[in-house]
């Protein structure tokens, strides 16, 4: 509901997109997947590109589509999950330069860092199965090379955990047809190209829920980076580089002045 409502509020009022500059995305990654919400997710940003494609038409004034904020990689049991939330956040919500994945602690965790104090974790079946076979695709892709017999091991768990699920042994390749099936169903096809660097910008998200300001975490930056062997200097570079990153890719824009009723769609 809130999703139709605010998509309306842009297709009859284009110049609201002036002050509606963006959208943010925060489910339960451990009980709602982004195929959810992806459908949801496109309405909206399509009534923003249609609102500023109305305000360039009829008033020559250019102000740029929403932006958007995926939250993923912040909540999860298995390290392989959250990077695969990354993943699927960027890919199904289609997320484009400009746009920010919210948190994403997964990228920041060494792996072999986690993987040796976590032991043996309890993990969804489901979770796991869609763990498996997301991996499985970075190595056909030939963007990782496997480890010796990790390809057979992820084979064998597939066919036991799929015989658990689905009361049937499903083959590595009918599971990889399946998440292709659900890519299809609800993202929209597009044109992959080189990824550009990512960049990173600072911000307090929630002072009350995380009991912080700006200030305190541009410290908080500044300490770990020295702590991680930077001199001061390059600590300070660094943080004036990202801080020039947030503003570059603020969403807001400076107001055009207009009235909003006189912008108005039939």
């Amino acid at each position: 509901m809130e999703a139709r409502s605010l998509a309306s509020v842009l297709r009859r009022f284009p110049i609201s997109i002036e002050t509606i500059r963006g959208i943010d995305v925060a489910t339960d990654e451990l009980g709602v997947p982004t195929w959810v919400i992806a459908l949801l997710f496109r309405h909206v940003r399509k009534a923003g590109i249609a609102a500023s494609e109305t305000l360039r038409r009829r008033a020559d004034i250019l102000v740029p589509p929403l932006r958007a904020t995926a939250h993923a990689g912040e909540d999860f049991i298995h390290l392989m999950t959250g990077l695969r939330h990354v993943d699927e956040a960027i890919t199904r919500l289609e997320l484009r330069e400009g746009d920010r994945i919210g948190h994403g602690v997964a990228l920041g965790v060494d792996p072999h860092a986690w993987c040796h104090p976590a032991g043996r974790i309890a993990v969804a079946r489901e979770e796991r199965l869609f763990d498996l076979v997301w991996e499985l695709s970075w190595y056909g892709r030939g963007d990782l090379e496997s480890p010796g017999g990790r390809v057979h091991r992820i084979e064998r768990q597939v066919a036991r955990l799929s015989k658990t699920i689905f009361g049937l042994t499903i083959s590595l390749f009918d599971m990889e047809l399946l998440t292709e099936l659900i890519e299809c169903l609800y993202s929209e096809p597009g044109v992959k190209v080189d990824a550009p660097p990512v960049s990173i910008c600072i911000g307090s998200d929630n002072p009350l829920t995380f009991v912080t300001n700006l200030p305190e975490e541009y410290q908080l930056l500044l300490d770990a980076l020295v702590l991680a062997g930077c001199s001061g200097e390059q600590a300070r570079q660094w943080l004036n580089r990202v801080r020039e990153t947030g503003l570059e890719n603020r969403f807001t824009v400076p107001r055009s002045g207009l009235a909003i009723t006189s912008m108005m769609n039939p």
